[in-house]
């Protein structure tokens, strides 16, 4: 194949189109392993340490924008089964207020699922191995010979092997045998946790978890309740849950401690691009938010949580936070600048997958850039990160001017962003919830829930992909249509998640004539496309203009909106007439509020049980808390069943 013809082949590849990784567990990262070694062997040394300790620790990684945060945690993962640990990866880029543990379950979970080509197995089959091992230990039931010989081989091992074996060895056994041991296992991994936790963990609930976790059966009925954080009666049964079980901020810290307790390596829980909290949530949320993961820390074993943050935001948190937590992140390992011959091996390793692809091995290895050129063109513009290393190579290649940064367009990121992306449902919830409160001023109306319902203009817009658990967004979309005559109702949806017919939420849909707007795979991927553009060049990560993105983000989710169910801005006419039960009922409400709002300027902190009965008046508590909530300077938090209230100021 001759030079032209081989250059434009490769062209077409984009080679160097992607100079953000918006996802480590992807198979295509090119990495060059001289970049950053000193941090990656300062996080596998804490490894080691944590693992021969038992003790769980914090270590800060800190860099400047596109250093190689990512690369660095990709190569991590890599190494997870030769330095025998598990990965988990949670990207902050939307997160919950007060729900700080569920949100960590959730990417822990997600994280133990995904399988890199260089693992043997997925990371949860590590995990179900050892829950089987220590399940069995000192078993002494009745069994035939073979599930004997089996159970003996996951116990006593003639030679080490990966915990995954044990979980193969169980999966071979005959079905009743696996039905009647999972119970036995499930209820000797509990003792486990209880006396290697000194009995601070052990509700009875961790036995369904245990048992889902190692039956393929029931196993994607867990990974609903965890994503979803409660399930439908029927699910609940199967689980051998009460009904109404649900994953509050106790049970998933719970859950978490004890899945810390039976893994069979250290967990490296690494918390990337942990800057944009400092965007989002403010000194306070950012301060709630770090003593809810070092308390995590305190109180976990075996566990290394890796905070990845740029290093001016790193500095500037020092400058605000307290004392105790300070102290906890003194532990910090610095990205070091690249130099210009590893930015040279970024070229070289790039060129070699890429060629790979078309069966092709040039001789010379930067063909079809000229090596003495990308040199000066590096020194030059003083590059010290691999991401404008990459950018000026696919300048080079366009045929672009070289100024003083290689610039990308904000369609080509958002397009080399949504070829990425992966559609996760519930991460799409969050993400056009965000989009629509930064770029709209949306409001959104339960903030300290885990349903969404936002106010936008005319509108009221429950967002839920919930699979069976969303009749609380349907609920609390009616309990504001009931307080606005004038406005109208709109829930979003996976369009392979239709609304069952004759359910409490359908005929609360059609009462309150709600429309309901389904959304495709490809739209839900360009929401949650979109959030990352902004969140990435909020961060610096994306060297672009950012009010010219938030324009570009308003316009894709203006035609995400338009032309279905909502049109922005304008009215609706019809308008319904509240009935006299309604108007009591408002009526009730307000009365309520006022008196709350007086008891606070006489005491710091009030329950609303003592205004309310809960279980006698459920169908004002939305309403009184939503009222609360709208006001400026009263804050309500969910305790246990109940609830509090307290002037933000305290």
């Amino acid at each position: 194949m001759d030079e032209e013809t081989l250059k434009e082949k490769f062209k077409q590849l984009n080679p160097y189109k992607t100079p953000v990784i918006s996802d480590p567990f992807t198979n295509e990262i090119i990495d060059v392993e001289s970049i950053n070694k000193k941090a990656f062997d300062h996080i596998i040394e804490e490894l080691k340490a944590v693992k021969k300790s038992g003790e769980s620790k914090i270590l800060v990684l800190q860099g400047e924008p596109g250093s190689g945060k990512s690369h660095l945690l990709a190569r991590v993962y890599r190494n997870a089964e030769k330095e025998r640990f598990l990965f988990a990866l949670y990207n902050p880029l939307i997160i919950r207020i007060e729900s700080t543990y569920h949100s960590l379950l959730k990417s822990l979970f997600d994280s133990l699922e995904r399988k890199h080509t260089t693992l043997r197995t997925k990371p949860i089959n590590h995990l179900r191995g050892e829950i089987i091992r220590i399940g069995l230990l000192g078993y002494r039931g009745e069994e035939d010979p073979k599930t004997n010989l089996i159970i003996n081989e996951i116990c006593n091992p003639k030679k080490e092997k990966l915990p995954y074996v044990n979980y193969e060895n169980f999966e071979s056994l005959p079905n009743d045998t696996k039905t009647r041991l999972r119970k036995v296992i499930s209820e000797n991994a509990l003792e486990y946790v209880k006396k290697n936790s000194d009995f601070t963990l052990g509700k009875r609930y961790l036995l369904a978890i245990f048992e889902a976790l190692i039956d393929t059966n029931t196993y994607d009925t867990l990974l609903e309740l965890v994503n979803e954080g409660g399930l439908s009666k029927e699910d609940c049964s199967k689980l051998r849950l009460s009904s109404g079980f649900n994953i509050n901020e106790d049970v998933a810290q719970e859950i978490l401690r004890s899945i810390f307790i039976l893994s069979p390596f250290p967990i490296l829980l690494s918390i990337d691009q942990i800057e944009h909290l400092d965007r989002r949530l403010g000194e306070e949320g950012i301060r709630h938010f770090l003593e809810d993961t070092v308390s995590l820390v305190e109180h976990s074993k075996k566990l290394l949580l890796l905070l990845s943050a740029q290093t001016a935001i790193f500095r500037k948190w020092m400058t605000v936070l307290p004392v105790h937590i300070k102290d906890r992140l003194s532990n910090t390992a610095t990205l070091e600048p690249m130099t210009a011959d590893q930015g040279l091996e970024i070229i070289k390793a790039r060129n070699a997958y890429y060629f790979k692809k078309l069966n092709e091995t040039p001789d010379d290895p930067y063909f079809p850039f000229n090596k003495e050129m990308l040199l000066e063109e590096i020194k030059k513009h003083r590059m010290r990160s691999p991401r404008n290393v990459i950018k000026l190579a696919d300048d080079i290649l366009e045929g672009k001017i070289i100024e003083e940064v290689p610039t990308t367009s904000i369609e080509e990121s958002y397009e080399s962003i949504f070829k990425k992306q992966i559609y996760k449902k519930e991460e799409m919830e969050d993400s056009l919830g965000e989009l629509l409160l930064t770029l709209f001023d949306g409001k959104n109306l339960y903030p300290h829930s885990k349903k969404i319902v936002i106010k936008l203009d005319n509108y009221f817009i429950g967002i839920d992909n919930s699979k069976a658990n969303y009749y609380p967004s349907v609920k609390k979309l009616t309990l504001s249509l009931s307080r606005n005559h004038s406005a109208k109702g709109v829930l979003i949806r996976d369009e392979k998640l239709p609304i069952r017919e004759g359910t409490k939420s359908s005929k609360l849909i059609d009462k309150y004539k709600i429309a309901i707007r389904y959304f495709n795979k490809d739209e839900g991927k360009s929401i949650l496309a979109l959030q990352k553009l902004i969140s990435y060049t909020e961060s610096g990560d994306l060297e672009l203009p950012i009010e010219e993105v938030k324009t570009f983000a308003k316009k894709k989710v203006e035609a995400f909106l338009e032309g279905k169910t909502i049109e922005l801005t304008k009215n609706i006419s019809e308008v319904r007439k509240p009935t006299t039960t309604q108007l009591k009922q408002n009526e009730r409400i307000a009365e309520t509020v006022v008196k709350i709002t007086k008891e606070l300027d006489r005491f710091r902190i009030l329950r609303i049980s003592h205004f309310v009965d809960l279980n006698a008046n459920k169908d004002i508590i939305n309403d009184v808390i939503s009222a609360l909530q709208s006001k400026e300077n009263i804050r309500v938090i969910e305790r246990n069943g109940d609830f509090l209230i307290a002037k933000e100021d305290l």
